[in-house]
Order: structure tokens, then C-alpha cells, then sequence
């Protein structure tokens, strides 16, 4: 619930003051288009700009899981208590998108 949700944050806030780290992806066909991108993002470019000029697949883990949140869904029904990780639940349907992600990227020309 999000009662539980909210307690697990009270009793761990230690674990929630360090920066928060956003976690996404860009996916590309070849290890080569990976290389490129790879040296832009350390040349400092924005992780969305890159995926954006190469016309890369970028999948936004955080987005996904606020939207869920935003729509209704509890926050306890896709973390557990430790609030931080996703639960069974939640790593099945991100992997599941993921997975859609990844064969779109894959059969469009």
C-alpha cells in the first residue's frame, strides 16, 4: 500500500539522500553504433540528445514506473518495502517493455 510504502521510506531515509541516479537506455543495432554513441555521451553530449541524433531507441526506466504511479497503480504494487527496487511485478512488465522496445527497434528500416 502506500501507507507501506511511506513508512519503508521513513525508516530508510539514509538510503534516499544520496543523489538520485535515473536509469535509461539506448538501443542500437550494432556494436559499432554503440561505440559512437559511447564517445559522444563521454565527450559530455545529453543522453537524450545522442539517442536523439542517431535516431536510437531510448527507453526511460523512472518515466515508465512514474506513469504507472501517476495512473493509479500503488507504488507498493511494483517496489517493495525497501523502496527502492522493483519487486517481481515490476521487473516482469519492465522487461516486458523492454523486450517490446527492443524487437521494435529491431524490425523497423
Amino acid at each position: 500500500s502506500d501507507e507501506d510504502a511511506r513508512k519503508a521510506y521513513e525508516q530508510n531515509q539514509a538510503l534516499f539522500s544520496a543523489e538520485t541516479v535515473g536509469v535509461s537506455h539506448i538501443m542500437v543495432k550494432t556494436e559499432s553504433d554503440a561505440e559512437a554513441i559511447q564517445a559522444d555521451l563521454k565527450a559530455g553530449k545529453a543522453f537524450a540528445d545522442v539517442a536523439k541524433e542517431k535516431k536510437a531507441g531510448l527507453f526511460r526506466r523512472f518515466e515508465i514506473m512514474r506513469s504507472w504511479y501517476d495512473d493509479g497503480l500503488p507504488y507498493a504494487q511494483f517496489v517493495p518495502n525497501d523502496g527502492l527496487h522493483l519487486n517481481d511485478f515490476g521487473q516482469k512488465c519492465i522487461g516486458r517493455l523492454l523486450t517490446q522496445s527492443i524487437l521494435n527497434a529491431l524490425t523497423k528500416p
